[in-house]
């Protein structure tokens, strides 16, 4: 008798294992034209500076993905004929949210090629949406500054090394939250505190690199 309940108690275990929910972070939207004409707009997603995945939104432009939690997103909408938006998805939030469900619905606009605003005709990311503990939710955040360019590296090579700066900067301030909780735990912690050290000294490198 008692292995009998021995096996159904792992039993309810490995269906508690497999039932488990996995937090998410579902972005809903439209991508609207300047021109009012529509179609089919494509978008590329790029999962921690690799890329994850390349597709269309529907014929009116309505679209849907899907975030895991605690990553760091670059989508690129794009259409021939009009300037392409890039947008960063950051979805780290707190451990203990790890297993909720977030939405948001945004339309997205594109403009004409030649025009728009000067992050996106320079190929730069123009929004970010972040998780922000004042709201518990998410938020939108607008992404400003002068772009600059070097006449001395190909245009195409800036765009692409900013764009990683501003994902590694965001995955390096996810880590330094990580730390600050280690650290909470194990005070005075020499590698713990050189870590953050050396964390502090990357940000500041890439905060005064971007425009």
């Amino acid at each position: 008798m008692r292995g009998f309940f021995i096996k159904i108690f792992t039993l309810l275990l490995f269906v508690s294992f497999l039932t488990k929910t996995y937090g998410q972070f579902q972005f809903r939207g439209r991508v609207i034209l300047q021109n009012k004409e529509h179609g089919s707009v494509n978008y590329k997603m790029y999962k921690n500076s690799k890329f994850s995945d390349s597709t269309k939104t529907s014929a009116n432009g309505a679209f849907m993905i899907k975030f895991e939690l605690n990553n760091v997103y670059l989508i690129e909408f794009s259409k021939t004929g009009f300037t392409s938006k890039k947008i960063i998805v950051d979805t780290k939030v707190p451990e203990e949210n790890n297993s909720e469900f977030y939405d948001r619905f945004s339309i997205i606009k594109l403009d004409i090629t030649g025009k728009g605003d000067t992050r996106s005709l320079a190929g730069l990311p123009v929004v970010k949406y972040y998780y922000k503990v004042e709201i518990s939710d998410f938020a939108e955040e607008k992404i400003t500054g002068k772009t600059v360019t070097d006449k001395n590296v190909p245009n195409d090579r800036i765009k692409t090394l900013k764009n990683e700066l501003l994902v590694y900067q965001a995955i390096i301030e996810q880590q330094k939250i990580e730390l600050g909780k280690t650290n909470s735990q194990s005070p005075g912690n020499v590698v713990i505190e050189d870590a953050n050290r050396k964390a502090d000294s990357i940000l500041a490198v890439a905060r005064g690199s971007l425009p």
